[in-house]
């Protein structure tokens, strides 16, 4: 038999996620309901709480079942909805949560790509043997353990949020519209990917390779040409991002030519896509990339900006294949004032907060 589960997933107060006829429910909360065969349940329960931090066992774990919950192994066709489905959850996540949170209290409500990575184990309820399988260029199996005795213990950078919560609106967008344009939400899903690799919190992932895979990120979804893309991405920005925006800002922009320079003036954000595209071609061109070039004006950082853009792009190009406004996002160039001075950052508008909260006030 085998099971899917998302070990770092902690769905908290929540019983299932569904996906048509994929769902991802909670072990400790709906686990009777899914699994009536008590000793399958019990055996399972052992599986799940190897995976430990701190020698406690991870709690609120989500399994993953496609149609019926019958412990099957999947096929090639199921393995490609569980990882839509990963996808989905992350991008989901990111747009609730992630790009609406700033200050030094956001991470604890933030979840990163360790969150969404599922895990595969094959097992013989009538056997307590247990094995694991690791690597990708070389495969490496232990086994010879017994359930209770391997533990799969959680690195201490996976994050923990306090809350479980999914951009409903956009996923339903999202679905809505694959019903049409399949190949538009496939694009979505591959840049996702992308920007799903550059997410994990894993310190020792390069700094280099992350502004690889988010640039990539929104040539894929952007689709952007072949050449000219910091041009291109600069003007979609300006298209999609800085309707009706009055204020600019000038600032240097570089070039080949001598002097290597030009003034530009334009919304601060176009400055930021022309920064973080200039970014991407230091790195790719082998010249020399300073710790300052990874902040935009020397204070914000753009993989805290990047996934704030990434949704944004995501719902602007939603709302013209939908054919009308429906999402109102939008990003603003703030500033607080902070215990340690001034703080700029950009501020994530989301407008389907002001819907839910006028629906609050209509059923009051």
């Amino acid at each position: 038999m085998q099971i899917v589960y998302f070990p770092y997933l902690h769905l908290i107060d929540r019983d299932e996620v569904s996906f048509g006829d994929v769902k991802v429910w909670n072990f400790d909360r709906v686990g009777r309901d899914y699994i009536k065969d008590t000793d399958l349940r019990d055996h399972i329960g052992k599986l799940l709480q190897s995976n430990v931090q701190n020698e406690k066992p991870l709690g609120d774990i989500g399994v993953l079942s496609i149609g019926k919950t019958d412990f099957r192994e999947f096929n090639d066709d199921e393995f490609r909805l569980v990882d839509e489905v990963r996808l989905i959850m992350f991008l989901g996540f990111l747009s609730r949560n992630n790009v609406n949170l700033d200050g030094e209290n956001s991470g604890h409500w933030v979840a990163t790509s360790e969150n969404f990575t599922f895990a595969i184990q094959n097992f013989n309820p009538k056997s307590m043997s247990i094995s694991q399988q690791n690597g990708f260029i070389i495969r490496k199996l232990d086994g010879g353990y017994k359930l209770g005795e391997l533990k799969f213990h959680a690195p201490p950078f996976v994050p923990e949020p306090l809350r479980f919560s999914l951009d409903g609106e956009l996923l339903t967008k999202l679905l809505d519209v694959k019903k049409s344009n399949i190949t538009f939400v496939k694009r979505i899903m591959r840049a996702t990917d992308l920007m799903f690799e550059a997410y994990f919190n894993n310190p020792h992932l390069s700094i280099n390779a992350r502004a690889l895979l988010m640039c990539t990120s929104f040539e894929v979804l952007l689709n952007l040409p072949e050449s000219g893309q910091r041009k291109e991405f600069k003007e979609i920005t300006r298209t999609l991002t800085c309707i009706g925006s009055k204020q600019k800002i000038r600032y240097t922009s570089i070039r080949r030519r001598t002097p290597g320079w030009e003034w530009e003036v334009a919304p601060v954000k176009v400055m930021w896509a022309d920064k973080f595209y200039t970014l991407r071609n230091k790195i790719i061109h082998g010249a020399k990339v300073k710790p300052s070039d990874f902040m935009f004006r020397n204070k914000y950082s753009h993989f805290d900006i990047a996934p704030k853009f990434f949704v944004l792009f995501v719902k602007k190009l939603l709302n013209e294949k939908i054919g009308k406004n429906y999402f109102n996002d939008d990003l603003t160039w703030d500033c607080v004032d902070t215990e340690n001075g001034p703080y700029s950052y950009f501020a994530y508008h989301d407008s389907s907060i002001g819907r839910r909260l006028s629906r609050i006030s209509t059923d009051s």
